[in-house]
Formats: structure tokens, C-alpha cells, sequence
């Protein structure tokens, strides 16, 4: 059904037969520090002050964090790749804040694009026919 490559490695422990097989293919870079750290996550924090909160807290009690996750709340209307001014009015405060205590803010971006016609986004992607389409390739 095809050719097949085979690699064997020798070596005298498996320390060496590690490396050599590193050389071959290469080595996995290692995840940035704060990945492996404490995440503080949960659905729905209401507004940009609630966070803020919650960050200082860390702080307050001496816990130890290293990243604030923000569920969709903080988008507009719930459309992802949007921010929503009245709840979370200045990201780039909230970052640097975050940033100023040696923490990072990751938001979530799940792979959905909400059903509104009045968004850019959807809109023009249903223009476009950029959507999975069911079986009967009419619809989406």
C-alpha cells in the first residue's frame, strides 16, 4: 500500500537513544511558564469591575495566579471577536493592570459564530456561503 520509512535507534541508554531521536526529528519547545501555573477561570464574571476584584483579591489573600480567563461575557451581544464597552470598557486598563502583576488574560474565543444577522461577521460569511452546509447543501 506504500513505502514505509523505518528508523531504528541504538544507543546505550535511554538518554542517548532520546537525543538521537530529538536530532532526528527535532525537540518539542516547551509551553511558556504561566501556561503551567494557576489559571483562574469561571463562567461569567459580570463586568470589567468584578475582575478587578477578583485580581486584587489574589493579591489580598497572598493566593498565588497566573492567568484571568474571561468567558464570553466580556463580547459584545455574545459575538465573539468583539468587546463590550459598557461591562468591560477598557481592556487595555485590565491587561496592563494584569500585566503589572505578573499575570496574563486570556480570552476565550470558542469555534462558533452567533446566528445575527446585524453582525458584520455572520452576515457576510452567510453571504459568502462560508458555513457548513447540511446535506442538502441548500442550507446551513
Amino acid at each position: 500500500a506504500g513505502v514505509a520509512d523505518i528508523f531504528v535507534i541504538l544507543a546505550d541508554n535511554p538518554l542517548k537513544g532520546y537525543k538521537a531521536y530529538m536530532a532526528l526529528t527535532g525537540s518539542t519547545p516547551l509551553p511558556p511558564l504561566f501556561a503551567l501555573a494557576h489559571h483562574q477561570c469561571r463562567w461569567n464574571y459580570k463586568d470589567q469591575k468584578e475582575m478587578e476584584l477578583i485580581n486584587s483579591n489574589y493579591d489580598k489573600y497572598n493566593l498565588p495566579m497566573d492567568v484571568l480567563w474571561l468567558d464570553i461575557e466580556y463580547a459584545d451581544g455574545k459575538r465573539y471577536l468583539t468587546w463590550d464597552k459598557t461591562n468591560f470598557g477598557n481592556p487595555n486598563e485590565m491587561v496592563d493592570d494584569l500585566n503589572k502583576r505578573g499575570r496574563q488574560l486570556v480570552v476565550v474565543v470558542d469555534p462558533h459564530i452567533k446566528r445575527d444577522s446585524n453582525w458584520q461577521v455572520f452576515d457576510g460569511a452567510t453571504k459568502a456561503g462560508l458555513f457548513v452546509k447540511n446535506d442538502d447543501v441548500e442550507s446551513d
